[in-house]
């Protein structure tokens, strides 16, 4: 469901998280009910998925939580999400000022309403793309974003920014920037299918495996002592790859032009030797630190 709507409409995907069963199992809504109301989702929804921590209270989480009530899974019919009347709690309550008689879409439509759920949304994507904020910039698209709520054109925003592309080299890449943007990049197939899974695993990110809500750490945590290691090991697996593999024509097209340097984030600050074999020049260049950078 999140790779579908990825870039479509963010109040469509808001209420699809709501009505998610995976997502109700996960933060465990499927056991929220107005005799025990469970506050996991509600606490999720406001701190990491629309708002962000100090621009809500504590009671809203409880309100929230109770308007969540009875949102739940059917086990015995494939796990499809079911609205059990009987556990949901219908009497009024405040959330953000605002008092009503609110379910599972009024929660939704009412997050949408506050202001900083387009600010939290946008800086949250900017951050992913690049490595400070750049407030002016964040406002500005985060003025646009809440008017039609569409997140590719919020994403098309930040990728044409001055900022970003000013950024460049300034990221570290993640393991799946890394494995992946690697195999696409160089010719052959330099990690079978069945390894890249393990692989990712050991460079710390463990895929649709996340340690916790928030998601992985990212930054430094992808290069602490033992992981750098076995990012250089990568690297000179896929120079024997190369080796083992590439045809002439291949490598000449690497190595053509301005040399494999400029598959860099930062080619400047590599330095190449353009009158040594190809190979060599790979090898200077995927063994350098800056090819950790994007």
């Amino acid at each position: 469901m999140l790779h579908r709507q990825s870039l479509g409409n963010f109040r469509v995907l808001l209420h699809s998280v709501l009505n998610d069963a995976a997502m109700l199992l996960y933060l465990d809504n499927a056991n929220n009910s107005k005799h025990k109301p469970n506050e996991n989702l509600a606490r999720e929804l406001l701190e990491l998925f629309t708002l962000g921590e100090g621009h809500y209270t504590e009671n809203d989480i409880k309100e929230v939580a109770r308007a969540l009530t009875g949102q739940s899974v059917d086990r015995d019919n494939s796990f499809a999400v079911r609205f059990y009347p009987e556990r949901h709690d219908y009497g009024a309550k405040t959330i953000f000022g605002e008092t009503g008689h609110y379910g599972v879409e009024g929660v939704a439509e009412l997050i949408l309403r506050q202001p900083q759920t387009a600010r939290f949304i946008t800086r949250k994507l900017w951050l992913e793309f690049v490595s400070e904020p750049d407030e002016a910039t964040i406002n500005r698209l985060a003025s646009r974003f809440a008017k039609d709520w569409n997140i590719k054109a919020l994403v098309r925003g930040i990728l044409l920014s001055d900022t970003f592309w000013k950024d460049q080299g300034r990221m570290i890449k993640s393991p799946v920037e890394l494995v992946i943007g690697a195999e696409r990049l160089l010719p052959g197939q330099q990690v079978p299918p069945d390894a890249v899974a393990p692989l990712l695993s050991r460079l710390g990110q463990s895929l649709f495996n996340p340690p916790n809500v928030r998601g992985w750490p990212g930054g430094k945590d992808w290069i602490d002592s033992s992981r750098m290691m076995l990012r250089v090991n990568f690297a000179d697996r896929l120079l024997r790859g190369l080796e083992q593999e590439a045809t002439p024509e291949e490598l000449a097209f690497l190595c053509e032009g301005d040399g494999p340097a400029r598959f860099a984030a930062l080619p400047d600050l590599i330095e190449v030797d353009r009158s040594a074999p190809c190979m060599e020049q790979l090898s200077v260049v995927l063994t350098d630190p800056v090819w950790q950078l994007k």
